[in-house]
């Protein structure tokens, strides 16, 4: 199962770098990639930008790229590309 990477998840990276982790430690502890831990070194404060947006509607259909999904009988296509 894939994890999405939430606030938490990014204010405990943040946290442990402001400890003085190698972004190596933290990956390997947090089960994350050292690519995404130095996204979140570099972004700072902007950092929760990268997170994982939810639906506020359960039953709101969204494709693999975010949108909202629209219902339509002549539509075939996804919005998505």
């Amino acid at each position: 199962m894939k994890r999405g990477l939430t606030v938490e998840r990014i204010n405990e990276v943040q946290r442990l770098i402001k400890e003085g982790f190698s972004d190596r430690a933290i990956a390997k502890a947090l089960s994350l990639r050292r690519k995404r831990v130095s996204e979140i070194r570099e972004k700072g404060p902007l950092a929760p930008a990268l997170c994982v947006t939810v639906p506020v509607n359960s039953n709101q259909k969204v494709d693999h790229c975010g949108n909202q999904k629209v219902d339509h009988p002549r539509d075939k296509k996804s919005g998505c590309f």
